[in-house]
């Protein structure tokens, strides 16, 4: 990647962290018109349909990123993730991996490592990958569904858990959790 290459997608990704896809679109749009062999263009493309659920056209740029950058880290998670979402669980696995490779310590690839491993059932592995991945110290959100999936994981809880607390739990008049 060349300092050129993010500033030609700066205004995009901005326009993508605010949520304005339809802009950034555009934005990519006259970027990958100027210059299509800037990566960063085709996996903010790819980034742009993941957020609308396109996983086989953001799949699509995230290949077209690793063609033009071998063992980009951001096309490799985001096109594991789409190949997860897609149901190819295997192929997103070794894609997963690869990332792993490229940057150990990401928490992005180790949390697309994790949710795969747990969905195949491989509970070993996934708990060895949630750890990994909390110790990045994540957004509270993801942490606290990669804490249940790890004690799902090491067997001190089941998935049905949260779901039973809920139903159980008891409310006042005012509709508060007692």
């Amino acid at each position: 990647m060349t300092d050129s290459h993010w500033d030609e997608v700066e205004e995009a990704a901005e326009l993508l962290q605010v949520g304005e896809l339809d802009a950034a679109l555009a934005e990519l749009d006259g970027v990958l018109a100027r210059n299509p062999r800037n990566e960063l263009a085709h996996t903010f493309r790819g980034h742009v349909f993941f957020e609308r659920e396109a996983f086989a056209e953001a799949l699509r740029h995230y290949v077209i990123a690793l063609e033009l950058r071998p063992m980009y880290l951001g096309a490799m998670v985001g096109a594991g993730q789409c190949l997860r979402y897609l149901g190819d669980h295997e192929r997103a696995l070794r894609m997963a991996r690869e990332a792993l490779k490229a940057g150990p310590t990401d928490p992005d690839a180790l949390f697309l490592a994790a949710c795969l491993t747990y969905q195949r059932g491989e509970h070993y592995a996934a708990a060895q990958y949630l750890e990994r991945f909390l110790a990045t110290h994540p957004e509270v959100e993801v942490a606290l569904e990669a804490k249940q999936m790890l004690r799902v994981a090491k067997g001190e809880a089941s998935a049905d858990d949260d779901a039973d607390d809920d139903e159980e739990r008891d409310f006042d008049d005012d509709g508060d959790a007692r």
